[in-house]
């Protein structure tokens, strides 16, 4: 029987454990990271190159970014677990004209501002930009541009209210 102690801690490390390493591993492949990321396990990008990653940022598990469209995520955000962010589509209209799905791609970039909080399993769509200090509800799909200082949630997400933000310091 381990102690508590090693337990506690091996247990917070179950998916911190390649920080160091994935952070190398995206770097290598040309993901542009700000200082200080914080990427776990299981995360998967698509167009690496099309995504730029502000400082401070927190990625969790199981997250997915099609970033064919161009992703730009802002400084201090944090994404949760189980989200996905498209920065392409297909028309909606390719069986009517008998296209090809390769012949009806439409990309639009996603922009995630400053301070932004993505809770789990958020679906974001093509040419959403979500203001600075948004939150966004868990479950919610995102399929038009947020302003910032709100928190929404929903399907499709609705602006539900302002944030409330902590008093300045004296």
């Amino acid at each position: 029987m381990y102690p508590i102690s090693l337990t506690k801690a091996l247990d917070a490390l179950r998916y911190r454990v390649e920080f160091p390493w994935g952070e190398l591993k995206w770097r290598l492949l040309g993901l542009r990271l700000g200082r200080r990321p914080k990427l776990y396990r299981h995360i998967v990008i698509h167009d690496v190159a099309s995504v730029v990653v502000g400082d401070d940022c927190n990625i969790g598990p199981f997250t997915l970014i099609f970033g064919a469209g161009g992703v730009t995520i802002g400084r201090d955000v944090l994404i949760s677990s189980h989200c996905s962010i498209f920065s392409v589509t297909h028309r909606v209209d390719a069986g009517r004209e008998q296209l090809r799905y390769r012949e009806t791609v439409q990309a639009g970039p996603v922009v995630l501002g400053d301070n932004v909080w993505i809770g789990t399993g958020v679906r974001i769509l093509p040419g959403v930009t979500i203001g600075a200090n948004t939150v966004v509800g868990s479950g919610s799909v995102v399929t038009k541009s947020l302003p910032p200082g709100v928190v929404a949630f929903g399907v499709p997400a609705k602006v539900v209210r302002p944030v409330a933000l902590p008093p300045a310091a004296p």
